[in-house]
């Protein structure tokens, strides 16, 4: 009965043991259900947050594109308008460079209609307009005051007199007999004529 009884108090011990493990093993199930629920929720929480962080990056995507689809229509059309100008502008070039060419066209025609038959092979050989005209008499550097060389080589006395002196005969009599005849006295040149009347 001892025996009994013992077998009987091991029995209620190892049940009491057994509760108690079931009754832990009970309470680590909870606290692991609860720290599983709080941790979902946090999980939970830092999802929401995370796809609320994504929807507004998302949108503000949205609306830095719709922003530069904006810009790049406004500078589309900026390009083509100033595409256009140049294409106006070019085409009012090639016009007036055509005008100048027509123009000028139009002149050198009328030139060599002026100039006659430029087909003529003995055009080569024949003289031009300017050396066929007479030669013009060239200006002098400096005006002269006086006589020239040419017009005293003119005077019959002045060239007499230039020999004498160079024959060594200027100072004789004779010289001065021969440059005071009377036939050397007459005028050599209509504007030397002097009237007869005397003052």
């Amino acid at each position: 009965e001892a025996a009994r009884e013992v077998a009987a108090a091991e029995a209620e011990v190892e049940a009491a043991r057994e509760r108690r493990r079931q009754a832990e093993l009970a309470r680590k199930k909870e606290c692991l259900e609860a720290h599983r629920s709080s941790r979902s929720a946090v999980e939970r929480a830092s999802e929401e947050a995370r796809a609320a962080g994504a929807a507004a990056r998302a949108k503000e995507d949205a609306a830095r594109a719709q922003r530069n689809f904006e810009r790049i229509q406004f500078r589309a059309e900026k390009l083509r308008m100033k595409k256009e100008r140049e294409t106006k502008t070019e085409a009012v070039k090639q016009r007036e460079a055509e005008e100048r060419v027509r123009r000028l066209l139009s002149v050198r025609d009328r030139a060599l209609a002026r100039m006659g038959n430029l087909t003529d092979p003995q055009r080569i050989l024949k003289p031009t307009a300017a050396s066929s005209q007479p030669a013009a008499v060239e200006s002098p550097l400096f005006p002269t005051t006086g006589y020239t060389e040419s017009a005293l080589m003119m005077d019959v006395r002045y060239k007499l007199g230039a020999a004498l002196s160079n024959a060594g005969l200027a100072r004789t009599g004779y010289a001065r007999a021969l440059l005071t005849s009377e036939k050397l006295i007459q005028p050599t040149r209509p504007c030397a004529n002097s009237s007869s009347i005397k003052f």
